[in-house]
């Protein structure tokens, strides 16, 4: 924002010294006519003199001496500069009230938010010290309402963003209530399952950035379903295209959507504690698998690979999971694919105990425990199709240039090299956004290569401004 001041008043300065210099200029012209007097070129100055110093309180803030009398008239211009500010603002207030906007101070949507409002303020804050002159307010005008095309760009970017969000916090509130009527014994349509399941399919079919959701600490329910549909996600970009998935991967998403179902029944402090489990804590967390899958039942009176995903996913190859301790033999294949997905979703979402994995740590502790034989080996490595950097992971380069990972590579590309997505740049080495959108895929780009994944707050501020739900 301040950037964005200073600018203003660079601007306003500009306009205001040209116009000042080309009134000397014609001044200057009619005292050697004969027909302007010397003191009526010093009253242009100091005229000028005081325009400067309104434009330049006006943004900083504070009163000048002297100030003469303020504009009695705006231009036509003018007017419809200052209702322009007027229905942006109006705009960015209809969005404050809207509880989808986050309020906390450093969260990129809220100070986009924040900082566009004050940009409406600096042009309303300028417009207030216009000169008399008609010529003069067009000139400034049209400087102030590029300023506002700005804003403009700006309050679309927070409409998308909110848009987004909406989404989301929509579908996992209609899994959260599924889960709740599934616990209460009530009834839900496999159709309506597969509706979400189908959302979350298409998301993936094109191409958009995995979300890894946070567990809400205050609903059982919510911490469910967010999980569960974080690991639909995960399970869309694994089976999408596999022949051994074809024409079911709707059915493996509903029982990624619902796998942890019987989260629903432990108690809310439990959810949200931060500290070690006491021993009846985890006794309780350890019955949960079956008691999903109980729930389930009523879903699918027949059975189905959705009640065992819920009643196995914990379990581990080598015996060492719960409830059951079972084995290798006796975990089929599909609930050995959804227990790797599980577990790669959990630790690159926060938790109230801890915050994210990166993305490449936690499919190189995926990996590591499928080598220590807790998971299936074959199972885990269809992660690296998701690549070190999923879709949407902000990097940087090896020649200090930012870019965007757009997709991992593709086919056997995919698994032998996992390091090397599909990028776009979006700040190169010097710090400016490239010329023109330069598009990377790093696997035949030779020796270049991501050096690592930016912090959160590199993420806010190179990206911030523009993809507020990427950082």
């Amino acid at each position: 924002m301040n950037d964005t001041k200073e600018l203003l008043q660079k601007i306003a300065a500009l306009r205001l010294r040209l116009d000042q210099a080309q009134g000397l200029v014609r001044e200057a012209s009619a005292v050697a006519a004969g027909t302007a007097s010397p003191a009526a070129v010093e009253e242009k100055v100091q005229r000028g003199g005081w325009h400067s110093a309104l434009l330049d309180s006006a943004l900083r803030g504070a009163e000048p001496a002297d100030k003469p009398a303020l504009p009695t008239r705006l231009s036509q211009r003018g007017a419809r500069l200052v209702h322009r500010c007027r229905d942006l603002l109006q705009q960015l207030k209809a969005l404050a009230e809207d509880p989808i906007l986050p309020t906390d101070s450093g969260e990129p949507l809220a100070d986009l938010h924040h900082a566009t409002a004050r940009m409406i303020d600096a042009v309303l804050r300028t417009v207030q010290t216009f000169p008399p002159s008609t010529s003069a307010q067009l000139r400034l005008s049209e400087g102030l309402e590029a300023v506002l095309d700005v804003v403009e760009e700006r309050i679309a970017i927070i409409k998308s963003a909110m848009r987004q969000r909406s989404s989301e916090s929509g579908r996992i509130e209609r899994l959260a209530d599924a889960l709740r009527r599934i616990a209460a014994g009530q009834s839900v349509t496999v159709k309506s399952l597969e509706q979400l399941a189908g959302e979350v399919r298409d998301d993936a079919r094109q191409g958009l950035p995995l979300r890894f959701y946070p567990m809400k600490t205050d609903d059982p329910a919510s911490a469910a379903a967010a999980h569960g549909l974080t690991v639909a996600q995960v399970l869309a970009r694994l089976i999408e295209g596999d022949a051994d998935w074809h024409g079911r991967n709707l059915e493996g998403l509903v029982a990624a959507l619902v796998h942890d179902a019987g989260m629903v029944r432990l108690p809310t402090d439990l959810i949200a504690q931060r500290g070690p489990l006491t021993e009846e804590q985890r006794r309780l967390v350890e019955r949960h698998p079956l008691a999903g899958a109980q729930s389930l039942v009523k879903i699918w009176p027949g059975g189905g690979w959705a009640i065992d995903a819920a009643a196995d996913h914990h379990e581990r190859l080598d015996g060492t999971g719960y409830p059951k301790g079972k084995r290798d033999l006796h975990l089929a294949d599909e609930v050995k694919l959804l227990a790797v997905c599980d577990v790669y979703a959990a630790l690159a979402s926060p938790r109230p105990w801890r915050g994210p994995h990166e993305p490449r740590t936690a499919l190189a502790d995926t990996l590591l425990l499928a080598d220590r034989g807790g998971l299936d080996r074959k199972q885990a490595e269809r992660l690296l199709r998701l690549a070190f950097y999923p879709p949407g992971s902000i990097v940087e380069l090896d020649d200090g240039s930012v870019a965007l990972v757009l997709a991992p590579q593709t086919g056997e590309r995919a698994l032998t090299q996992p390091a090397k997505p599909m990028v776009t740049v979006v700040r190169e080495a010097i710090g400016q956004p490239p010329a023109v959108p330069r598009y990377l895929d790093l696997a035949q780009q030779g020796e270049r290569s991501i050096v690592r994944s930016l912090t959160p707050a590199e993420r806010r501020r190179v990206l911030g401004r523009q993809y507020p739900e990427l950082v």
